[in-house]
């Protein structure tokens, strides 16, 4: 098992390379770069740049899995600003959210402290797992990201969907690794892969939990809850 995680976890790092160049042509193509493009050529380096994306999310998420499996995953932790979390997967998951014609709503709260402690890698992986989440298994209305002060010591992020909810009894196995949940509402889908049981190791690995509640038909709503770690000035 630990020899499968390693050569997992090396493959992954070489997908990684050849992924960043294609995303950053994309990028550029998108941005006008090589000159003036038309609608639907535009349209098309927007979608190579969100598979891309995607795929790389996946990538982290083996990656992830590995390192947790053979237990060397490392927080590497300093300053950050929250808006630096998000700020970067913007455009990945804002077009991920239009493409299903939902609305993606960012919140931070301004008793938040400006700067923070923690490792912005492994954060930013909690954000896109939960709202890649909640835009699969949400057909209509909106995908809300929150960033929350939660009492003095704790903040959390916190992902809201109007989307079909999980059943009661379903609920404890999403944090597993490849589960799905298979329901008439969803069997189109692929299920919940390795996305949030990242999510759940990545939570512990950081000393916070994770909460959800949800019912079928009525939307999820999931909280990461942390350590409120400031700067030592």
């Amino acid at each position: 098992s630990r020899l499968k995680s390693q050569l997992l976890a090396n493959l992954s790092h070489d997908l990684r390379s050849p992924l960043g160049a294609i995303i950053g042509y994309a990028e550029m193509l998108k941005e006008g770069s090589f000159g003036p493009m038309n609608e639907n050529q535009e349209k098309a380096a927007a979608e190579i740049l969100d598979g891309a994306n995607q795929l790389l999310s996946f990538i982290n998420n083996l990656i992830g899995q590995a390192q947790i499996e053979t237990g060397r995953i490392v927080l590497r932790e300093y300053p950050f600003k929250v808006d630096e979390i998000v700020g970067p997967l913007l455009s990945t998951l804002n077009f991920h959210a239009y493409k299903k014609g939902l609305k993606l709503v960012e919140y931070i709260d301004p008793a938040l402290p400006q700067k923070q402690v923690g490792d912005q890698f492994w954060l930013r992986q909690i954000v896109m797992n939960l709202v890649h989440n909640a835009v699969k298994f949400t057909e209509k209305g909106s995908v809300t990201v929150r960033f929350i002060k939660r009492g003095k010591d704790y903040w959390a992020i916190q992902v809201i969907d109007t989307g079909i909810g999980i059943p009661l009894e379903a609920q404890k196995r999403v944090f597993e690794a490849f589960e799905q949940v298979n329901s008439m509402e969803n069997s189109k889908q692929s299920g919940f892969g390795l996305g949030l049981s990242i999510v759940a190791k990545l939570t512990s690995s950081m000393n916070g939990k994770i909460e959800l509640e949800s019912e079928a038909g009525k939307g999820c709503t999931f909280t990461v809850v942390l350590p409120l770690k400031e700067p030592i000035k």
